[in-house]
C-alpha cells in the first residue's frame, strides 16, 4: 500500500510541475503593437476607397477585382455608342474617349500622376472587352 501511495505522490508532483509550467506560459507575450497597427492601417486603407467600373458602374473596394485600361486601348471601342440615340451628355472629360463616343462612367477614370488617364474596368467586363464583345452590363449596352 505504501508503494502505491509513493507512485501516486510522484505522479501528482509531476502533474503539479507541469501545471506550474503551463501557468507560467499561459499568457504569451503580446504582439508588436506597431506592426499590428501598421497591418491594420494598410488593410483599412486598401479597402476604404470605392472603385467604380468604367464600363458597368459596379462598385467594389478590392483593387484585385479591377484592371486599369489605358484610354487609348482599342478594346474600349466596343463601348462606342451613337450619340443621336442617347438623350443626355455622356462625355467623360477625356478627349480620347469623347472623340470616339465611348460611353463610360466618369467615376471609373483614374488619373495617375505623370501619365495619361486610365479607366478602371472590373474583371467580368475586362473579359468581354478582350473578347471584343460588349459587356452585357455595360452602360453602352443601354441597360
Amino acid at each position: 500500500m505504501i508503494l502505491i501511495a509513493f507512485f501516486r505522490l510522484e505522479g501528482l508532483d509531476a502533474a503539479f510541475v507541469e501545471l506550474l509550467q503551463r501557468e507560467e506560459e499561459w499568457l504569451p507575450s503580446p504582439p508588436d503593437m506597431k506592426a499590428l497597427y501598421t497591418h491594420f492601417y494598410n488593410e483599412i486603407v486598401k479597402h476604404a476607397r470605392n472603385l467604380v467600373c468604367g464600363s458597368c458602374s459596379c462598385i467594389d473596394h478590392d483593387s484585385g477585382r479591377f484592371n486599369l485600361v489605358h484610354v487609348t486601348e482599342p478594346s474600349l471601342l466596343t463601348l462606342q455608342v451613337d450619340p443621336s440615340l442617347v438623350p443626355f451628355d455622356f462625355s467623360s472629360g477625356i478627349e480620347e474617349i469623347d472623340n470616339q463616343h465611348i460611353m463610360i462612367d466618369p467615376l471609373g477614370i483614374v488619373q495617375i500622376a505623370g501619365r495619361l488617364s486610365s479607366v478602371c474596368i472590373c474583371q467580368p467586363c475586362q473579359k468581354s472587352l478582350k473578347d471584343n464583345i460588349q459587356p452585357p452590363e455595360s452602360l453602352a449596352n443601354f441597360r
